[in-house]
C-alpha cells in the first residue's frame, strides 16, 4: 500500500458543502467511459469540471491549492507537473450511479495533452455526509488487503490518492446521492 495515501481530513465538512453548494450551481452533464463517450453500462454519473484558471467564477484556486499540496506527498508526486482540471461528480441512487473497474490511463481523457503529458497520479475526494448514501464505494483492485481489493475510506473531506495506472471502480450508489471531487496529475511522456 506504498503507493496509495490517504488523508482523513483533506478538506473539512464545511469546505465540502460548500463544493457541493457552489457546483450544483453548474451545469453537469453526463460522464464520459473510456473511448470518450456516454455508455450507462460502464458508468453512469453527471460531472462538471473546474480548470486551472477557474474560468467559471467559483473561485476554485483555492482546491487547486490543496490538491498540490497533498500531491507533494506521495512518492510518484515529485515527477507530475500538470493538474489541467478537477472533476465535480454526481453518483446518483435513481440512475443506479457507478463507474465499472478501469484505469484512468485508459482513452477517455478530456481536456488533456495526451501527446506530451499522461495521467500519474489519481485523487478522489468523498465530499458526501456517510450516512446520505449508500453503495458508491471506492475500490482498488491492484492494491489487495486480505485476499479483497481495499476499499477508500467514506469519510466525508477524505481523500484517497494513487497511481493513474491502478485497476479501479466507484460501486453501484443504491440509495441517496454520492458527490465527490477527483483529479489527475499528469507528468511529460
Amino acid at each position: 500500500m506504498s503507493n496509495v495515501l490517504v488523508y482523513p481530513n483533506a478538506f473539512s465538512v464545511e469546505e465540502c458543502q460548500r463544493i457541493i453548494r457552489e457546483r450544483l450551481e453548474v451545469d453537469t452533464t453526463p460522464a464520459y467511459s473510456p473511448g470518450m463517450q456516454v455508455d450507462p453500462d460502464i458508468r453512469s454519473s453527471m460531472v462538471n469540471f473546474m480548470y486551472s484558471d477557474c474560468v467559471d467564477g467559483t473561485g476554485c484556486e483555492w482546491i487547486f491549492d490543496r490538491l498540490w499540496e497533498l500531491s507533494r506527498e506521495h512518492p510518484l508526486g515529485a515527477i507530475v507537473e500538470k493538474l489541467p482540471f478537477i472533476q465535480f461528480a454526481e453518483y446518483d441512487s435513481h440512475y443506479a450511479g457507478h463507474f465499472k473497474p478501469h484505469r484512468d490511463t485508459e482513452n477517455f481523457y478530456h481536456a488533456t495533452d495526451k501527446k506530451n503529458f499522461t495521467r500519474k497520479l489519481t485523487i478522489v475526494i468523498n465530499l458526501s455526509d456517510p450516512s446520505s448514501y449508500a453503495g458508491g464505494d471506492v475500490r482498488l483492485y491492484d492494491v489487495v488487503v486480505n485476499d479483497d481489493p481495499l476499499i477508500g475510506q467514506r469519510d466525508r473531506g477524505c481523500a484517497i490518492m494513487f497511481p493513474s495506472n491502478t485497476l479501479h471502480e466507484v460501486t453501484k450508489v443504491t440509495a441517496g446521492i454520492r458527490y465527490s471531487l477527483s483529479a489527475w496529475f499528469e507528468a511529460r511522456i
